[in-house]
């Protein structure tokens, strides 16, 4: 029963889970995202990068500026 259990994790539900979260990470960041890691103190450096590597999907204004 236990080996039954273990296989159907390892066919069905591990690779659903690999492929939501490389569907998160793809994602084109939003604002929310994006203020929450600028209170958060993530270097700027490191939000660069995430912008370049997945864009934004709102468009900016001069607030956000």
């Amino acid at each position: 029963m236990k080996r039954a259990s273990l296989a159907l994790w390892i066919f069905v539900f591990l690779p659903a889970i690999a492929s939501f979260g490389e569907k998160q990470s793809s994602r084109p960041i939003d604002r929310t995202q994006l203020t929450a890691w600028l209170t958060g103190e993530i270097s700027n450096p490191r939000i660069c990068r995430l912008v370049t590597e997945r864009g934004i999907a709102f468009s900016l204004t001069l607030q956000d500026e």
